[in-house]
């Protein structure tokens, strides 16, 4: 019996958008719909899981494995980055309740004015959730743009605690130039 041939790849589907087109891409989805509502120690637990049912190792292959702090640091000066927050733990804001929600929003700004030796006023909200609460604490740390995943161009005007932002994936130089100019207009 042959096997039947793999799906095509489509690198511009993402799971918090859409369900999917092929029987792969509605899998994904309920498996990602699932495992981000959990908290992070049951995530892990469940994508560990997967990772075993499928055969896969559980250790990060060498190119993704996170930075150090030294390497952070590193990167943290490089005067072309700035750091921001993402939790302490890059757990689904709206899924937690209020209480939960402040901790690891405050506990992440640490960790990265710890890391980084200044505060930072940047945030991205983890899976590009976010609640009206987690506004309020923002304001708080004095954050000044916070970035959800809705797949836009941010524009004059926009919302800065909630600012859309573009998700480019598996191109080079010119590709992505490309893909500003033709796509968003955002070359010329």
């Amino acid at each position: 019996m042959a096997a039947e041939p793999a799906e095509p790849v489509d690198h511009g589907w993402r799971a918090d958008e859409s369900s999917g087109r092929t029987p792969r891409q509605r899998l994904f989805s309920q498996l990602w719909g699932a495992i981000v509502v959990l908290e992070p120690a049951e995530q892990d637990a469940a994508v560990d899981h997967l990772l075993s049912w499928a055969g896969q190792s559980l250790t990060p292959p060498p190119e993704r494995l996170p930075v150090d702090a030294e390497q952070f640091a590193a990167l943290a000066c490089h005067p072309l980055v700035t750091i921001g927050n993402h939790t302490l733990d890059h757990a689904s804001l709206p899924d937690l309740q209020h209480e939960q929600q402040r901790p690891q929003v405050i506990s992440g700004h640490r960790r990265v004015q710890e890391l980084t030796g200044r505060s930072s006023d940047r945030f991205s909200y983890p899976f590009g959730r976010y609640a009206e609460p987690t506004r309020a604490v923002l304001q708080e740390l004095g954050i000044a743009m916070a970035c959800t995943s809705v797949p836009e161009p941010a524009v004059a005007g926009d919302d800065p605690l909630a600012l859309p932002r573009l998700h480019a994936t598996a191109m080079d130089g010119d590709q992505f130039a490309r893909w500003l100019r033709e796509e968003h207009r955002l070359l010329r």
